[in-house]
């Protein structure tokens, strides 16, 4: 796990190293031993576990502990789903998503198991259908035989525990999933990221965790990501393109509905995104996380500084670690501009490149995780207010949780077993309790995982949750309306084509996963109210089609719907 300082700028300092578990594929930041400052999480996928490393203070984290994830976790995601108030911790495997309970102070307990898609690689937290607690979402990428991906939902049914998963169809291999108001209307839609047909799925929150039939949108992306680039008050997409080494920016003209603007040079092979006001300017940046390709192209990050109207400046390369496939942005360091951090699948570790102003960073800080990281998230995951970070990792099986000891520095990273094959990592609170949990898509089990946050940066036992055939992208957020985060995950398998949705039924415990068709394996999924109408809609990319497709949540508005929080990368 690597962690880069900003120094200010957009500058970063060298990386740090911080050890986690055995090739972690995705990492997120969050307080989760409640001491105000955030620690780290991955998602191991050899070590079958998730890490979390607390925040010894300055940027430094104290050793991993590890937690048992199920087999091959993917991803990591961090949000209090049981209601508690720390922080538990998502992840998935295989066909499952394991929810580890924060019982305080950072320790992992409890792991509930959800079905979930088949093969997730990405969760994320979100609450899908308005009752106030976190949900997850996971994309399900499924394997290469099957011709559509999927989105899972778990909906939040109280104290940790999930409905059965909801499964909706997204694009071709889905790897990425995100949670936002796509269309306006105050909920959550699903976006995912479909690798096998290049493009971007949108479910729209129809409310109650259900969501409309996935549009979408050509982008040829992996990754999408959901922010306001043009600055005219609506969410537009941006997708990560692989093949084409660029990113691909589709403008919102309304009510959900997208023309594709232009695409952007980036660093070679570009698998994740990540937005923020990196050089302070007041708009949106585009971060990409560039995985390269030995020995002729070695991994990078890739800063897209917006000049206005959702133009971008010529892009500007960092050295990160090897072969870097999933980047996060946040205020590491506590100087109060973003910093970067990725996921390295090559050299097991997370880099954190602290920003030193103007849109540059300083040297990349190598921090170590799990073995073959693929997703990275940040969030204050053991209380003390800062940002920490996680992995999933694919191939320790496991999350990694590194705890930030203050000024972009690592506590060295715990593991937490999730599952087989962790590809994609959230934070949230699925369970209500105040905290982030964390939720994985795990590819294998066909899951997406649940840790909730015990406290301190600890994670309660693994809870897997259904979510279509090979998850591996997962989001979260209120699908439903109902005020809790619920999951939403794309399958990759060619037979399911899917988004899942899986409604969150209170304390980080999830309805079964429904299914949404998305026309193409979907590499990711995104959450937003994309045609205003104030529910969350869904958005993948289908890498192979080279489309995104957005689903409308067609849920009819609930008349007073509580304060819901808000989803995490």
């Amino acid at each position: 796990m690597s962690v880069l300082l900003n120094t200010g700028g957009g500058s970063f300092a060298p990386p740090r190293s911080f050890a986690a578990g055995n090739s972690p594929l995705s990492v997120a930041l969050g307080d989760l031993d409640g001491d105000g400052d955030l620690d780290l999480a991955t998602a191991n996928n050899y070590s079958d576990d998730v890490s979390v490393l607390s925040n010894s203070g300055s940027g430094s984290f104290a050793p991993a502990r590890n937690f048992v994830a199920g087999d091959r976790p993917t991803t990591v995601a961090l949000g209090d789903v049981d209601g508690d108030g720390d922080l538990d911790l998502v992840t998935a495997s295989g066909q499952r998503v394991l929810v580890l309970l924060n019982t305080g102070n950072g320790t992992l307990a409890n792991t509930r198991f959800f079905r979930n898609g088949d093969s997730p690689s990405s969760a994320v937290l979100g609450d899908v259908d308005g009752d106030g607690d976190l949900d997850i979402a996971t994309a399900n990428s499924g394997s290469v035989y099957q011709v559509t991906g999927s989105v899972t939902v778990l909906l939040n049914t109280g104290g940790g525990n999930f409905a059965p998963a909801r499964n909706f169809v997204a694009g071709f291999r889905p790897y990425s999933v995100a949670l936002g108001d796509l269309d306006g209307d105050g909920d959550f839609d699903l976006a995912t990221a479909n690798g096998q047909s290049n493009d971007v799925s949108v479910l729209s929150n129809t409310g109650g965790g259900s969501f409309a039939a996935a549009r979408s949108f050509a982008a040829g992306g992996e990754t999408v990501a959901l922010g306001d680039f043009d600055g005219d008050g609506d969410l537009d997409l941006t997708t990560a393109n692989s093949a084409s080494s660029n990113v691909t920016v589709l403008q919102n003209t309304g009510g959900g509905n997208f023309v594709r603007f232009r695409s952007f040079a980036v660093g070679f092979n570009p698998k994740s995104v990540a937005l923020g006001d990196v050089d302070g300017d007041g708009d949106l940046d585009i971060a990409t996380a560039n995985g390269g390709s030995f020995p002729d192209y070695p991994g990078s990050v890739t800063v897209l500084l917006n000049t206005g109207s959702g133009n971008f400046a010529p892009a500007r390369n960092f050295a990160a670690g090897f072969r870097p496939y999933s980047v996060a942005s946040g205020d590491l360091d506590g100087d109060g501009d973003l910093d970067l951090a990725t996921a390295n699948r090559e050299s097991d570790d997370a880099s954190v490149l602290l920003n030193t102003g103007g849109g540059s960073f300083a040297p990349a800080q190598a921090f170590k995780v799990g073995d073959d990281p693929q997703s990275v998230a940040l969030g204050d995951l053991d209380g003390d207010g800062d940002l920490d970070l996680v992995t999933a990792n694919g191939a320790s099986d496991d999350v990694s949780v590194l705890s930030n000891s203050g000024g972009g520095s690592f506590a060295p990273a715990q593991s937490f077993a999730v599952g087989d094959s962790p590809e994609s990592v959230a934070l949230g609170d699925l369970d209500g309790d105040g905290d982030l949990d964390l939720a994985t898509a795990t590819a294998r089990p066909n899951n997406v995982t649940v840790l909730q946050n015990t406290g301190g940066g600890s994670f309660g036992p693994p809870q897997s949750f259904f979510a279509g055939g090979s998850p591996i992208s997962v989001a979260l957020g209120d699908l439903d309306g109902d005020g809790d985060l619920d999951i939403a995950a794309v399958s990759g398998n060619y037979s399911y084509g899917s988004v899942y949705v899986l409604l969150n039924t209170g304390g980080g415990s999830f309805a079964p996963a429904q299914a949404f068709k998305v026309g193409g394996p979907p590499f990711s999924v995104a959450l937003a109210d994309l045609d205003g109408d104030l529910d969350n809609d869904l958005t993948t990319a289908i890498y192979s089609a080279a489309t995104v497709t957005v689903l409308r949540n067609i849920t009819p508005s609930s008349p007073s719907q509580p304060a819901r929080p808000s989803p995490t990368p």
